[in-house]
């Protein structure tokens, strides 16, 4: 068994061979720094993803118990408090989800169309909408809203669900809950 060197490994100059190999290795370490800076901002995205969610869903919560316990004529300071909330909160989710654009032209004005917002935002813009009229108008009776702010909850819930994709755990279906009546006499 011969255990010489090939010539052509023989006939390698080292300073060569680094030459060569430090700009390769700089190139593959500037990738991998890359690749880690951009999962980095990803998940830094998910975070504040996470918490502007979670502020919508309480926000959500606090409109559906408005409407739950909405008699006419109830000081609408909360109304308005929650009002001011959801519009901030819209607002802030256009920061995640940008305008659908649309095509290019010009409206009244000049302005040019930037587009149209997600249909996620909507979802929140019910909620603003509802605690806006009940801060405008108190003797209107808003009760009726609570279902719809439910189901528009669940909406919500399920696109963020979608948008987080990969960033979500998944559960195991052994671990699936129970079909749950929410009225606790019936337990």
């Amino acid at each position: 068994m011969d255990l010489s060197v090939p010539s052509w490994i023989a006939e390698i100059n080292l300073a060569e061979a680094l030459g060569i190999g430090v700009p390769v290795a700089a190139a593959l370490f500037g990738v991998f720094q890359w690749v880690m800076s951009e999962r980095r901002r990803q998940r830094a995205r998910d975070v504040e993803l996470v918490r502007w969610a979670n502020d919508a869903i309480r926000c959500f919560a606090q409109v559906e118990d408005l409407c739950a316990y909405w008699a006419p004529g109830t000081d609408s300071k909360a109304a308005r408090a929650l009002a001011v909330e959801a519009s901030a909160l819209v607002d802030q989710g256009r920061l995640f989800f940008p305008n659908v654009r649309r095509s290019a032209g010009r409206q009244e004005g000049g302005a040019i169309r930037a587009g149209k917002r997600p249909a996620i935002l909507d979802e929140l813009l019910r909620v603003f909408s509802v605690a806006r009229l009940a801060a405008r108008e108190p003797d209107v009776d808003i009760r009726r809203f609570q279902d719809v702010l439910w189901a528009g909850r669940v909406r919500f819930v399920s696109s963020l669900q979608l948008e987080m994709g990969k960033a979500l755990r998944e559960t195991p279906r052994d671990r699936q809950g129970a079909d749950f009546d929410p009225d606790p006499r019936n337990w």
